[in-house]
């Protein structure tokens, strides 16, 4: 046994993360006439007809059989003289133990080969210390709703919205998902694949880590003994014109079998899906017709009053349609997954799984401030893509190194103290790939802000001297001082012909000013309407992005059991493990448009002027008839540029000739012309894991600083973000008769695998008190330590006028104070080390300003107990401590720190601090009748350091600027009620309610960005999720067969065998918000009341399923089973309001028409001759009239399902 666990101890050192998600199985055989243990009786678990493992029983009748796979098992037990019994349909759960007790008769009374039993779950866990649920996959199945929102939304203590999860009043970034044991990100596998869904809410097992919410672990189907598939096609394009459509299909079964059992299986699926519109709207979307789109589209712009204006500021409401879909708006998805399973030997097993998902997604910009977009109405049709593709690859080892086996089983003595070892080794691969592309021109970066060729002539440029006082130095009145560059001509290019309309009346020979759209160059008081209420026709989207997160895995888990030899039922389930994860994140963003106006910068920019001391001709003045002469062209060598130099080498441009870089074809020029400078320092680049023009690469933080290309020029390189995290931990869960014990420890690791900044105030090495005082003289006041950084008058002759520790500013004298009151509106000046070297100096050493993030470490104690009162009711309490690595606003790169005094005032802080739950709970289970039972708890919980922004005053150069911290502070007091009826008769119901107090400083890290003025918050108010009531229900009604059928009948026929109905009701208290006292447009001004202070109305959802069975019995004893059913999702179709208006508290009015100020730009409108104040109004509520405040309108999916 030492040997075993010391391998087991050797495996768990080289393990990695995630949770093993693995249940138990345990009980007591009987003789049914004694009543006595069964000692030596032999327990199988099978899975799909498949042996998956088996156990004994020991001198007191009792097995366990630890660390199965969550799903439905057939148990057999066999024992000598008496009748085997098969009990079908028993479910495993996640981290729980599931009791099995059975009585054996003897062979006399049973003829068939097994007695046969169904598994009736028990109506109270014994030993269930968690808040939370689980769905089978047969409940699954029969469900209104496919995806994970739907299922998981009448769970007590679950709030979910548009696919929004937020699990007891935690943010919806602080719950994990799980799936197969291994913590997933991306996508989830289809919903007919999964076995069981466990939502965890509370009392959360040490296995878990770096989460602080809830857990939703997700374990799929694996393959069966013999074969079998399914096929299920749905659509709704019979009853809508979102044409939803979609086809899965399974299949499963064995590739080796021995001794009728499977030795190696397979499971196979696919699912596709189509929709025109994936998020239909309740109201309508305005969108203009099609031929005024057309005319449009021809004659952008036009003058009025002599004055150019677009021609869309005078549509009516008779120029466009009320559509009730979203048009141009199609995605495709596709996912597949495959399993295999393979039994070694009993001990043995090996699971490998993979997955792929390819989705296609066209869809509507987003809106801006206005919620609603200002793209629709004249550019749909020219929407652009989101690709995303996700593969997933898992690996599992489990090996069973010590069954409860007894090889005298009537001697008591020969059972061993430690049962049941067993160790899994776990590993997982995932990567997620993302492309954001405007439809027409995708990659193709220099056509999205091309409009054609212009020609341009660069001449001498003649003019009086450059004091040239001396007339024998040079006797000419006129000089040549240069060169100017002159339109001579346009040729549309073809690539974008709307925006080249906005050019066709201007007259040929006009200068370059006089064209509306130019190369890199859009006019937005024309290319927009009503100054950016809609965008006008013709647009490009301006974004080029692409993305690839991978997240390495690794996890191992040993599990054995300890068995006191004097009482074998009271068993210690010990558990200990460890875990890894290493996650890298690239990205790659452009703004392209631009991309011309940066090369015109650039291609000539090595021209400086005149070179007077190279003479290459001259030229007669007409005015005076002199004979002066021409220079030829001054250069000069450009150093971090490269796009004048490499676009002269790929056209064979002498580097003292101009060029047109409007007259290059579009595919012609590249991005790698230009070096990393030229195109960071414009504000529309961004990467990470990428070189700047887009080649994957790896490096690392200091080589932003010093790596340099082949010729020497620099290229910024960015690293990716990598950050990784480590877990372990030990659960010990035992019972001492009656009473259930869970005592864990876990210990989470979380490295950034960053630098960051030493000095959040200034990036730039300064003095610290002591070193200043030392060299400069005098000495610092008593209050102010040594380390404080030094502020002084000025550089030249520095007097000291304050210091500053951290946050906290001191008086040259020493007294404590603020910035603000210190410096008045002064210049700050800190006292640099190096003056002569900042940021962006070529020799600046990074180890001055950063330092190593510091790994964050944690232990997170975890403490359950579960109280059997009698044998119908049971009392049960949780306590756990939970952190999660920072969730947000935490990537900030050494490109974010080199443009730092460029940059927005809007900074993230790669230093942040995990955040930290402490979550109590108390719960009561008692069983009502053999059918019923209710379940309560209470809970409360405290979100600490939770991320916020701040607002940092005082800053070197910047003056101001806002950052994150971990400031934010929560509580979230509830009560759940929970009714579980089982079937009776045809009846079968879960009511779930929630009554939900959720406050805090902030709801998530922008929520107080507006009120950062103020200092940090320190009032509780709602959080922005916070839902006072949430009452949840799920109704199944439904008819057997046969002997089972209670049902009418018609002509001597069921009518409905095997047919019922499933209805989902959710009925949820409005959420909070911010009332405003005055409209602006779109929102408005002047908190009225307290933050979060007013409510949003009530929701109310119902769906329901219908379904019909039909069933074909084949000569071999299968079966060919089909099914019809018709889901209809917000069957009331009630216009449920998500969000609404700060000023009026309505989602179809914002008030701003007719608030003073909004009558006031009506005044203005209407008294312009050049506007129309009629279709302004109704541009207005074209936009302001948003779908997207509403859920989703009823809709009928009509399926069916093929399965053999």
């Amino acid at each position: 046994m030492v040997r075993y666990l010391l391998i087991t101890l050797s495996f768990l050192l080289f393990g990695s993360i995630g949770a093993a998600a693995q249940g138990t199985l345990q009980g007591k055989v009987t003789e049914k006439e004694s009543g006595l243990g069964a000692i030596g009786a032999t327990v199988l678990v099978k899975r799909g007809g498949v042996q998956i493992t088996g156990g004994v029983t020991d001198f007191d009748g009792n097995y366990s059989i630890p660390n199965l796979d969550p799903g439905t098992y057939d148990v057999e037990v066999t024992y000598v003289g008496f009748a085997s019994k098969r009990t079908e349909g028993v479910v495993i759960y996640v981290n729980r133990i599931v009791k099995l007790d059975v009585s054996l008769s003897p062979d006399s009374e049973v003829l068939t080969e097994f007695e046969v039993v169904g598994y009736k779950v028990p109506l109270i866990e014994v030993d269930n210390t968690t808040g939370g649920k689980t769905v089978t996959a047969e409940e699954i199945a029969n469900l209104p709703g496919k995806s994970i929102g739907n299922i998981i939304s009448t769970v007590a203590g679950v709030a979910s919205v548009d696919g929004s999860v937020n699990v007891k009043g935690s943010r919806s970034n602080a719950t994990d998902y799980y799936v197969d044991g291994i913590r997933v990100s991306g996508s989830l596998p289809p919903q007919s694949e999964y076995e069981q869904i466990q939502v965890l809410t509370g009392g959360i097992s040490a296995q878990y880590g770096d989460v602080t919410g809830g857990i939703i672990s997700i374990i799929t189907k694996g393959p069966q003994k013999n074969y079998s598939g399914s096929l299920d096609v749905e659509t709704t394009s019979l009853f809508d014109n979102y044409n939803y459509n979609l086809a899965a299909a399974s299949i499963a079964g064995p590739i080796i079998k021995k001794n009728d059992r499977s030795i190696l299986g397979f499971r196979i699926s696919g699912q596709y899906r189509y929709e025109d519109d994936n998020n239909p709207p309740q109201g309508v979307y305005y969108k203009a017709k099609d031929n005024v789109i057309a005319d449009i589209e021809a004659n952008p712009v036009d003058y009025v009053g002599g004055i150019l204006r677009p021609t869309a500021n005078f549509m009516t409401d008779e120029d466009v349609e009320a559509l009730d879909y979203n048009p141009n708006s199609e995605i495709e998805d596709m996912f597949y997954t495959a399993k295999l399973d393979w039994q070694i030997s009993k001990a043995v097993d090996v699971t490998a799984s993979g997955s792929f998902r390819k989705n296609k997604n066209r869809f509507l910009p987003d809106s801006g401030n206005a919620g609603n977009s200002r793209w629709i109405l004249f550019n749909s049709h020219n929407n652009p893509y989101s690709d995303f593709q996700n593969y997933r690859a898992n690996f599992r080892l489990r090996h069973r190194l010590g069954q409860s086996d007894y090889t005298s089983a009537g001697e008591e003595g020969n059972q061993s103290v430690v049962q049941n070892i067993t160790y899994i080794l776990q590993g997982g691969f995932e990567r997620s790939n993302s492309f954001t592309y405007d439809s027409r021109h995708e990659d193709r970066l220099f056509d999205y802000g091309y409009v054609g060729q212009f020609d341009y002539s660069f001449d001498n440029a003649i003019g009086l001297p450059f004091d040239r006082e001396d007339p024998t130095t040079y006797p000419y009145f006129f000089e040549h001082r240069g060169f100017s560059q002159t339109l001579t001509g346009y040729t549309p290019g073809g690539l974008n012909p709307v925006l080249e309309n906005y050019n066709a009346d201007v007259p040929e020979g006009s200068i370059e000013s006089a064209y509306l759209i130019r190369n890199g160059f859009q006019s937005n008081t024309l290319t927009e309407i009503f100054n950016g209420l809609h965008t006008n026709a013709g647009a490009v989207y301006n974004n080029y992005s692409k993305t690839e997160s991978d997240r390495i895995t690794a996890q191992a888990n040993v599990s054995l059991e300890i068995v006191p030899k004097k009482n074998t039922s009271n068993r210690h389930n010990i558990k200990f493990g460890a875990m890894y994860e290493q996650r890298v994140s690239r990205s790659w963003a452009m703004n392209p448009v631009r991309l011309w106006q940066i090369a015109e910068q650039q291609v000539n920019r090595n021209i400086i002027g005149v070179d007077t001391s190279m003479i290459v001709g001259d030229t007669i003045i007409e005015q005076t008839g002199e004979l002066i002469p021409i220079y030829d062209k001054a250069t000069v060598d450009l150093l971090g540029n490269s796009f004048y130099r490499k676009v002269r080498e790929a056209f064979g441009i002498p580097l003292n000739e101009f060029v047109n870089v409007h007259g290059i074809s579009p595919d012609q020029l590249s991005i790698d012309m230009f070096s990393s400078s030229e195109l960071t320092t414009e504000g529309i680049l961004s990467y990470r894991g990428y070189s700047y023009d887009g080649q994957k690469k790896n490096t690392t933080f200091d080589d932003f600083f010093t790596n340099t290309d082949e010729d020497g020029l620099r290229t910024f390189d960015v690293p990716a973000f990598t950050p990784n995290y480590f877990g372990f931990y030990v659960e010990d869960k035992f019972n001492i008769d009656d009473i259930y014990f869970s005592f864990g420890l876990r210990m989470d690791r979380y490295d950034a695998n960053t630098k960051v900044a030493k000095d959040l105030y200034v990036l730039e090495d300064v003095y610290s008190a002591a070193d200043y005082h030392a060299q400069f003289g005098g000495s610092a006041p008593s209050t102010v330590g040594d380390d404080a950084k030094v502020y002084v008058t000025n550089l030249e002759q520095p007097q000291v006028v304050a210091y500053r520790n951290g946050d906290s500013w001191f008086t040259s004298g020493g007294t404590e104070s603020t910035g603000p009151q210190i410096f008045g509106g002064q210049t700050v000046q800190p006292m640099y080390v190096n003056p002569d070297v900042n940021i962006n100096s070529v020799d600046f050493d990074p180890s001055s300003s950063f330092v190593d993030y510091v790994p964050q470490v944690n232990f997170s104690p975890r403490l359950a107990f579960s109280f059997a009162i009698s044998d119908v009711a049971n009392f049960y309490a949780h306590y756990d401590v939970m952190v999660q690595r920072p969730a947000s606003n935490s990537l900030f790169t050494p490109l974010d720190y080199y443009l730092f005094y460029e940059g927005g005032t809007v900074k993230n802080n790669p230093n942040l601090r995990p955040e930290r739950t402490i979550d109590y709970e108390i719960g009561f289970q008692q069983k009502l009748n053999d059918r019923s039972s209710i379940k309560l708890s209470a809970y409360y919980k405290e979100l600490r350091d939770m991320i916020q922004s701040r607002l940092l005053t005082q800053v070197a150069v910047l003056g101001q600027y806002t950052t994150y911290d971990n400031l934010d502070f929560g509580t979230t007091k509830g009560f759940t009620f929970y009714y579980d009826l089982r079937r009776t008769k045809n009846l079968q119901m879960q009511l779930s309610y929630t009554l939900q107090f959720a406050d805090g400083t902030g709801s998530d890290a922008n929520s107080t960005r507006g009120l950062a003025f103020r200092g940090v918050q320190r009032s509780l108010y709602p959080l922005n999720f916070d839902e006072r009531h949430r009452f949840g229900l799920n109704l199944d009604y439904s008819y057997g067969e046969g002997k089972k059928y209670n049902g009418p009948t018609l002509f001597g026929r069921d009518i409905f065998a095997n047919a019922g109905v499933n209805v989902q009701m959710n009925a949820v208290s409005g959420r909070p918000y911010t009332k405003k006292l005055q409209p602006t447009q779109f929102g408005g001004d002047f908190t009225l009341g307290s933050i979060n202070g007013a409510r949003k109305p009530w929701t109310f959802q119902l769906d329901s399923r219908l379904m019909k069975n039909f069933s074909i019995e084949r000569e071999n004893g299968s079966s060919l089973n089909f099914q019809v059913y018709l889901r209809v999702s917000n069957i009331l179709n009630r216009e449920n309001v998500l969000d609404v208006f700060p000023a009026t508290g309505v989602a179809g009015d914002d008030g701003y028409l007719v608030s003073a100020n909004g009558q006031s730009a009506l005044a203005a409108i209407g008294s312009d001759p050049t506007l129309s104040e009629e279709s302004y109004i109704s541009a207005y509520n074209w936009l302001m009239l948003n779908p997207d405040f509403f859920t989703q309108p009823r809709r009928f999916y009509l399926g069916t399902v093929f399965s053999f």
